[in-house]
């Protein structure tokens, strides 16, 4: 058994082990590829949502693993606009009980993207 288990590391390997993480995390981030369209699903039109747009808030379906760095990407991407905020929220998928039978209501992720001022966005829902 080598007894220099608790010896201190010295700068230098210290400072290459960094170095590894480092190079390790770039080369990470170079593999990931987003499609970015994806990342959007549709718009959440309801009427809250719709009162929001007026103050330049607009709410999006989004992909369950996606980012607020993603999605400030994609709607500056996709809608040609410059984003100021993103809040993202989850909804917990439910049971649902109809009569004897119970089925599963899908949860989904909507994104609140604010708009810097006077910039707009045209939604159509599906």
């Amino acid at each position: 058994m080598p007894f220099n288990l608790f010896r201190r590391k010295k700068k230098e390997d210290a400072k290459r082990e960094t170095g590894q993480k480092l190079e390790a995390r770039e080369e990470k981030k170079a593999r990931v590829k987003v499609f970015l369209p994806g990342v959007l699903r549709n718009p959440h039109v309801t009427e809250k949502a719709g009162l929001g747009a007026g103050k330049g808030n607009y709410v999006f379906r989004v992909h369950p693993q996606a980012n607020k760095g993603l999605v400030r990407q994609a709607v500056e991407s996709l809608y040609g606009v410059q984003v100021q905020s993103v809040h993202l929220t989850r909804k917990p998928a439910k049971r649902v009980r109809i009569g004897r039978r119970q089925r599963v209501k899908p949860g989904l992720k909507k994104a609140v993207v604010q708009l810097k001022a006077g910039q707009t966005i045209e939604t159509i829902s599906r």
